[in-house]
Formats: C-alpha cells, structure tokens, sequence
C-alpha cells in the first residue's frame, strides 16, 4: 500500500530533520576521558561563579566591610584631648594597625578626622549629640546623622540603640550601621588590664571590638599589648588595611569591603 503525503510544510520540516540527523552522524564522538573533562571544567566554572559570587563584598551589621578572619578594634565618643588623640593615632601607624573611630559631632577640637584618615585609619560617625536614637521621631533621628556619618556613609547609633524607625531612616539616607561583635565594658574605666584579658579571652576571627577614646586603652601600651597577646595567645591578627588597598588614605568614604591583611 502506497501513503502519499500532501501536507508539503510537513515534508519539509521532515527534510529539514533527515538533514540533521545525517550530519550528527559525521561527527566524532568524544571519549570517556574527554567527557570526564567537560564535566569537571564545567563544575569546576561553575563552583566558582558562585563562589565569587558569594563573596561579594556585603554590609554586615556587627562586622560592618571587615570580611576577613583579623580582628578590627574600634573606639567610640571623643578622646581626652588632640594630643593624646594624635600620639594613639602615630602608635596605630607604627604598630600598623587599622583601627576604626566613632566620633560624636561634639568632640570639638579634641579630634582630628583628617590626621586620623592621613595614618591609615577609619573614621566614621556616632551622632550629633550621643542620644537613644530609639526614643526619637524620624525627624529628630534624621537631625542626629552627623558630618562624620555623611562622609563615610557609616554610623555606630550611640549605645547600639536601633529598632526599625531608626533603620528605616538611616537607610533612606545612604547610611549603614556598623555595631559591634565582642562588648568591652572600658567605659565604666575599668583598669586596661581587664579590658585587655576580656579582649584576648573572648576574641573570635573577624570580631569588631567595641572600645572607647577615653578609656584607659587608649594608648600605646594597651595597643601594644592586645596585639602581641592575641598573636601569641590566640593565634589572631588585627586589621591592617596596607596603603591603596580599598581605602584610600585621604578618602572619606567606607566600601562595602576592606582588605584587612
């Protein structure tokens, strides 16, 4: 029995499908080992796509850009005066460390941002008056971000006072919270040595250590100590973020992410 087909769009669909068929035919077929190697090159690309992108510099709230396994110490409030402000400051440089400062607006002439960013450190900002920002309206919230806040787009809210009104206006004005990780009662002016023994004791890679400026730590000697104690004891580094790396000496501005070596 003849079949003759008269659909001709259908014949040449068939045609079209002969052709290609014959062609795979004339290919060479790969061998277990070449397969084997497509595969593994395939996972291996794909391991790392998402693996970059899992490291994509993220804002975390307690360790703010620090994605590294150092420890940053960081110091709140205002220093007794500018001179002992500036010999922390060139004992930090010395010592390389990169430590991070939360000045409250009103420190006044006892700090001095630029000189701090010209030697390597951070500044960012801890409000205009050092208030709960939880206790404020928006409005009053929004008076409270300061100059030191604005330029680096960061702020520590004083006491760690935040609910959602205060990370809803924070955000609407480009502002990221960096807390902390590891709590310090030095405020209470407690002897160095015991904030010292909390800092080694209870370090943890990547920790940001809540400090103060005028604490009994601040100075060359506490800083001298912390680090060789966490070296030598816990086998933990400090931040040291190297010149050109990420941030720029004269910048204002934190990243997202900074390269603590």
């Amino acid at each position: 029995m003849n079949i003759v087909v008269t659909n001709r769009g259908f014949i040449r669909k068939l045609s079209a499908l002969i052709l290609v068929l014959g062609a795979l035919t004339l290919l060479p077929v790969p061998n277990a080992q070449a397969l084997s190697f497509s595969a593994s090159t395939s996972a291996a690309m794909n391991m790392d796509f998402w693996r970059n992108l899992y490291r994509a510099p993220t804002w975390q709230m307690n360790k703010g850009p620090n994605h590294t396994d150092k420890v940053v110490l960081t110091y709140d409030d205002c220093p007794n005066s500018i001179h002992e402000f500036r010999r922390f400051v060139d004992a930090a440089e010395r010592l390389q460390i990169t430590t991070v400062f939360f000045p409250i607006a009103w420190c006044g002439n006892t700090f001095d941002a630029s000189y701090a960013r010209a030697r390597g450190q951070l500044v960012a900002g801890h409000s205009n008056t050092h208030p709960h920002l939880t206790s404020l309206t928006p409005d009053q919230i929004r008076n409270e971000i300061d100059v030191y806040s604005r330029q680096s787009g960061v702020m520590r809210p004083p006491h760690g006072s935040r609910n959602t009104t205060v990370d809803q206006v924070l955000n609407a004005n480009g502002i990221r919270q960096w807390h902390w990780s590891l709590y310090t009662t030095d405020w209470t002016l407690e002897p160095s040595t015991k904030t010292i023994d909390t800092i080694v004791s209870n370090a943890r890679p990547g920790d940001t250590v809540l400090l103060h400026m005028n604490a009994h730590t601040f100075n060359e000697a506490s800083l001298t100590e912390i680090k060789h104690r966490l070296q030598t004891q816990r086998g933990l580094n400090l931040c040291h973020i190297q010149a050109g790396r990420n941030v720029n000496a004269q910048g204002t501005h934190i990243p997202n992410g900074i390269a603590c070596g």
